[in-house]
């Protein structure tokens, strides 16, 4: 099975008995494969016992090997991988939920709805890291920010947590979303701008994908960034100063510290996107009308 998660492609091999089920809930959201040198294997190694499980997505601890240079990266009673850039292969042992390691694995007939929406959480949360690592290397960026297709072209929403990514991609329908937690930018050699990929990483807005929620699935030149404030009044003015502007967006850059050997990379394509699109701080208040002033402010903004 492949796939494609912007420039980042996914070939993913040795899987258990529910493999294509399991996948399936997360693949659905990511692009068909773009088969090229950058592919990346993802193979399952076994099956973890374990006791209990955890809804979080957060990768706890990830180290850097020296001697076998690969990442090390675990949830505690998730599950346990390894992560070999220079081969282009991560191996992953999931939990499912087995009892002790004498247990046989699951068949496909006793797969549920909840192990199957377990396993594409785990898969979930593996993946980000991996594009996390990998989309610096090919010229984009992993943002912890919102993204909104408008008419336009697509916008983005920047901001700690809490500034309101959420409540401006709410405010936003029915235009369509990119993600109102984790955007993907790639860089586009024929236009020589950067493009916004479709994300498969949601956060609040999770549960409203199949309801009143409407996902862009098109990639589009990003026209703005915003810098988020949350205020009693909207307003939108120019973000000053190169070197803040810099820090703000490294800010939500989706790295980590451990990925030391592409920070120059993460360093160098940020300072390209502030080059290349226009960013701004915005004010605003929760409200529906405060989408009237950012398009009335993108119809000043040169295409």
């Amino acid at each position: 099975m492949e796939f494609s998660i912007a420039d980042v492609t996914f070939s993913v091999e040795e899987l258990s008995p529910f493999k294509e089920e399991a996948l399936g809930l997360f693949a659905r959201y990511a692009e068909p494969s773009r088969s090229s040198g950058n592919q990346l294997t993802l193979h399952l190694l076994e099956n973890l016992p374990a006791s209990h499980k955890t809804s979080e997505q957060v990768i706890s601890n990830i180290r850097w090997d020296w001697s076998s240079k690969r990442f090390t990266f675990s949830k505690e009673h998730a599950f346990k991988g390894f992560f070999t850039p220079d081969q282009h292969r991560a191996d992953i042992c999931l939990n499912t939920g087995l009892k002790d390691k004498d247990e046989k694995a699951p068949s496909a007939s006793d797969v549920t709805q909840e192990l199957l929406q377990w396993t594409s959480l785990c898969f979930n949360s593996i993946l980000r890291l991996l594009v996390a690592y990998e989309l610096p290397r090919l010229g984009g960026l992993m943002t912890h920010g919102a993204t909104v297709r408008t008419e336009r072209g697509a916008v983005m929403f920047l901001g700690e947590s809490g500034a309101g990514k959420s409540t401006i991609s709410l405010l936003a329908q029915p235009r369509e979303i990119y993600s109102d937690e984790l955007s993907l930018l790639s860089w586009d050699e024929t236009t020589e701008r950067f493009l916004v990929r479709p994300s498969p990483f949601f956060g609040t807005l999770e549960a409203s994908l199949q309801q009143q929620v409407h996902r862009c699935e098109t990639a589009l030149p990003l026209q703005a960034i915003y810098f988020l404030h949350q205020d009693s009044s909207t307003s939108i003015q120019p973000a000053q100063g190169i070197h803040q502007n810099i820090r703000r967006l490294l800010t939500c850059v989706t790295t980590r510290a451990e990925f030391i050997q592409i920070q120059q990379q993460v360093l160098d394509t940020s300072l390209r996107v502030l080059n290349h699109v226009p960013a701004f701080d915005l004010h605003f208040r929760k409200e529906p009308e405060v989408w009237q002033h950012i398009e009335e402010h993108l119809s000043h903004l040169e295409p």
